[in-house]
């Protein structure tokens, strides 16, 4: 292919240094997004989630600024944003994801 060249060939001009500073900041933006820069992201207002969520822009403010809320509040506003909310749990010996909430079979 003409003008092609090889992403093996781009990599290896990048230096070890500046490779480790773009994995560092690649892992912190994948780890961590406010919801509100999350919404700009997808290029929603407030108004127009307000409306797929059926409630005012106030409240979608209100939401937006929680520092502590309900798992299903956080996935229909997730959803409202064409999202899905999956909730992992972090262990030593390796990751799950959980799949409900709620009472443990006996």
């Amino acid at each position: 292919m003409a003008g092609h060249t090889p992403w093996r060939k781009i990599v290896g001009e990048v230096s070890p240094e500046r490779r480790a500073r773009i994995e560092k900041l690649k892992r912190q933006y994948e780890q961590e997004i406010a919801l509100e820069e999350l919404r700009e992201a997808l290029a929603l207002t407030q108004q127009e989630l307000a409306r797929r969520l059926k409630t005012s822009q106030a409240h979608i403010s209100q939401i937006e600024r929680r520092e502590d809320m309900l798992l299903s509040t956080l996935a229909k506003f997730i959803a409202a944003m064409g999202g899905r909310l999956e909730l992992s749990a972090h262990f030593k010996s390796g990751t799950v994801r959980l799949k409900r909430l709620g009472r443990v079979a006996k």
